[in-house]
């Protein structure tokens, strides 16, 4: 079935092509053109018709733009993902705030303070995201789920690779549960109580978090 509809996409694309060119060739006047049988049934219509299409080749080039700005904009959605995150690296704009968000800021924060990453982190981090796929204030598994110290690796080195300090939370468009509630929105802090504020803020998205009242009372008192 798609053969055939190919097939025919691809036929009435040439006949349109060819009956394109052989009104162009009457609009500017090409000699040749005499010669070719049957294109004297279109000469009456030539200047018509290179309107109609001029005017619909316009229409369908910004349509195509509008398009292809949409779909670098916004990202395509999976089919049968209707109404959940997009996902992080869909799209050429997204795939760049995808990277910024796979920064290791732990990492970068802990640096500035004369630490750096064990190197058995990157097998402790992978055991903890078999054991806690899914963002623990949202459930969501993805690109963008990470894993989040409870008391900051900079402050407390010694606690970079105990299992009992890590909680796996998201950071995509729309939620952001790992600035928010792991950090207090801003990276350099961090929230003591963050096991009990993804209870309180299950499923909650950044919007709700950000307007909640005992929230902004513990940015305000950050550590």
């Amino acid at each position: 079935m798609r053969a055939v509809l190919r097939f025919i996409i691809v036929g009435v694309l040439v006949v349109a092509c060819l009956v394109g060119f052989v009104i162009a060739s009457y609009r500017f006047n090409w000699p040749w053109l005499g010669s070719v049988p049957g294109s004297s049934l279109l000469k009456p219509y030539a200047g018509i018709l290179w309107d109609w299409l001029m005017v619909h080749l316009l229409i369908v080039i910004a349509v195509l733009i509008a398009g292809i700005v949409l779909l670098a904009l916004t990202g395509r959605r999976r089919k049968g993902q209707a109404g959940k995150v997009p996902h992080p690296s869909s799209g050429w704009f997204n795939k760049g705030r995808a990277a910024l968000k796979r920064l290791d800021h732990g990492a970068e924060i802990a640096r500035h303070h004369g630490h750096d990453r064990s190197p058995e982190w990157p097998r402790v981090e992978k055991e903890h995201l078999l054991r806690e796929p899914a963002c623990v204030a949202c459930g969501y598994k993805g690109e963008g789920v990470q894993v989040h110290h409870i008391k900051p690796f900079h402050l407390h080195p010694h606690l970079e690779l105990d299992p009992d300090n890590l909680i796996t939370l998201c950071q995509v468009d729309g939620r952001e549960h790992h600035l928010l509630l792991g950090h207090l929105d801003e990276w350099a802090s961090f929230n003591e109580h963050v096991r009990a504020d993804v209870k309180h803020f299950y499923r909650k998205k950044a919007a709700h978090i950000r307007a909640d009242a005992a929230w902004q009372k513990k940015v305000m008192h950050r550590p």
